[in-house]
């Protein structure tokens, strides 16, 4: 390794952004600072062994992220999180972080939920490039072209509140809310006044899930600054996951009497009333929004999703439309329309337009399993199967594309093929119990009665209350001339479901073959009454009724079975 010194500092980005972190890599070089880059110094294959080693040798890592990326960042979807940036922070994890600067360079002219607390956190690096490259290097220990005398006029305290900084917002970029609740502790020890600090508490608290915390971390921030309009919304979505609906609107009323304009707000608003089934205002608000933003992509692709609710198909799919047209990249908004034209039964406009979003995001594995389901349904099994196999070589341990593919194995009788893939669905989730059921129903379709019935077993231990398992557990114990045991595997699904029409006249079948005619009777009766139509408990009564020798009951309840189905 080339680079060997604590000057060193480590260059991180998501995919997206390489360009321009090659012209900061170069500029940064210009500048007189020795710079980790992997397109540079890292051999294809040993990235994450030679990123840990170059960390280690440097004293600060640079993380460049841009709108976009952040916007990536944000999705709770497998693969959309870069893996360098994921890696370069999980090595930091066992470096002594007071040894590492950790400086989040925001790309475009941008922020993120106000994370950033002086001009020393935010690098202008889209309007002023030289410039802020030129601030930013003097801040790392290099020099500025412009004015070559010029040095860090950061005091210690100063300096170690940038690292604090870092360490918090990339702490929160990945993913990781309690190092980052921490490293905002350690800031507001120092500088308990500043209430962007708060808020950002408040952000990363919320994530974590401790929305009562977040509150508290608000309310600090509204103190120091009362008319924190972005305080005032954030306070109102922790307000609203915390289930204080009301509250929460107050909370959103009060950041729009101070910012009228903010479509963040009216937006939120939106999602709120949208969760409340308050569908028409919801719309009224997104419209809000729209109007202060014409080009608000998330405002114009929720107003959609909504439109959907209501079954206004044709107005959901022009709003994606919308969404798409000041957003062209925007993989949701397809992917979303997809499944609106899906359930009006046009697949292949459906497919094609999933495939658009898979064209733009390839790792969006949702959108991979809904065409593969969408195949499924219409019987083009071999395609599905195709597209589940995408989505595992993307992401081995999808469970629920090993689920769908043994579904579709299942559909042409693949019935070896399909054990296995739920197996492999069962290996990554062991309680998966949707998948132990399709495996039984697979064992039994392939004639393995005994080993079905093994799986069944293993279900019910998983999920008691899950009926459908007991009742095909009762229907094998039944074939296998076991009638003690299938009724008391009907009495569980009756326990359960006790409006199973099917489970009673079953357990009927079963006490029939018994010989407990009188308790068979009852339980078609119990069938009966469920199902006043239920062709197949009548039949069964009648024969019941005539072996207890209550011929005329038998006789009125043939008639029955025979105005529920005529004879051919």
């Amino acid at each position: 390794m080339k680079k060997s010194n604590r000057d060193s500092v480590f260059l991180s980005y998501v995919e997206k952004d390489l360009g321009q972190a090659r012209n900061i890599y170069e500029g940064l070089i210009r500048r007189g600072l020795n710079v980790w880059f992997d397109q540079v110094d890292f051999k294809h294959g040993i990235w994450k062994d030679m990123a840990s080693e170059a960390i280690n040798l440097s004293r600060c890592l640079i993380v460049c992220i841009s709108k976009a990326a952040l916007r990536e960042m944000d999705k709770s979807i497998a693969g959309s999180r870069n893996k360098n940036i994921s890696i370069a922070y999980e090595i930091t994890q066992n470096v002594r972080m007071e040894q590492l600067v950790i400086i989040p360079v925001m790309i475009e002219d941008c922020f993120y939920g106000n994370y950033y607390l002086n001009s020393l956190v935010r690098y202008d690096l889209v309007n002023h490039f030289e410039r802020e490259l030129n601030n930013l290097a003097v801040n790392l220990g290099g020099r500025s072209l412009s004015d070559p005398d010029a040095i860090d006029s950061r005091n210690k305290e100063e300096k170690k509140l940038h690292s604090l900084i870092g360490m918090a917002e990339t702490s929160f970029y990945a993913c990781d809310y309690t190092n980052s609740i921490a490293a905002w502790n350690r800031f507001l020890n120092l500088k308990p006044d500043i209430c962007e600090a708060w808020n950002s508490k408040g952000a990363a608290l919320c994530k974590a899930g401790s929305n009562e915390e977040a509150i508290d971390a608000y309310n600090n921030a509204l103190k120091i600054k009362p008319d924190y309009y972005e305080a005032w919304n954030n306070k109102g979505n922790a307000l609203f996951k915390s289930g204080l609906h009301d509250v929460a609107m107050e909370a959103y009323d009060q950041a729009l009497k101070i910012m009228p304009n903010a479509c963040k707000v009216w937006f939120n608003i939106g999602l709120a009333l949208s969760k409340e089934g308050k569908y028409d205002k919801s719309i009224e608000a997104y419209d809000k929004a729209i109007e202060i933003k014409p080009d608000y992509h998330n405002a114009w692709n929720n107003k959609g999703n909504t439109l959907y609710r209501l079954e206004r198909s044709d107005e959901a799919i022009e709003a994606y439309n919308q969404a798409i047209k000041v957003y062209p990249e925007y993989h949701e908004a397809y992917f979303n329309k997809g499944l609106v034209i899906s359930s009006m039964n046009r697949l292949d406009e459906a497919i094609a337009t999933l495939d658009q979003a898979i064209e733009i995001e390839p790792l969006y594995h949702e959108v991979r399993l809904n065409k593969g389901n969408i195949l499924y349904g219409s019987g083009r099994n071999k395609e599905a199967i195709e597209t589940y196999d995408q989505i595992i070589k993307l992401e081995p341990d999808d469970y629920e594309a090993w689920f769908h593919k043994g579904n579709a194995l299942c559909s042409l009788k693949r019935y070896e093929d399909a054990i296995n893939a739920y197996n492999q669905a069962i290996r990554i989730k062991p309680e998966y119990h949707e998948a132990w059921f399709n495996k039984a129903t697979a064992l039994v379709d392939s004639g393995s009665q005994d080993e079905a019935m093994l799986v069944l077993d293993q279900i019910t231990k998983i999920k008691p209350d899950y009926h459908q398992a007991w009742f095909d557990k009762g229907n094998a114990l039944f074939g296998m001339e076991r009638y003690e045991e299938a009724i008391s595997a009907y009495d569980h699904v009756i326990k359960h479901d006790p409006d199973n029409h099917k489970a009673w006249n079953n357990k009927g079948n079963a006490l029939y073959r018994l010989g407990k005619d009188g308790k068979a009777v009852a339980a078609y009766n119990q069938a009966i009454t469920i199902k006043p139509d239920y062709h197949e408990a009548w039949k069964n009564k009648t024969s019941a009724l005539f072996r207890l020798g209550r011929s005329e009951e038998a006789v009125s309840s043939h008639r029955q079975t025979r105005k529920l189905k005529p004879p051919n």
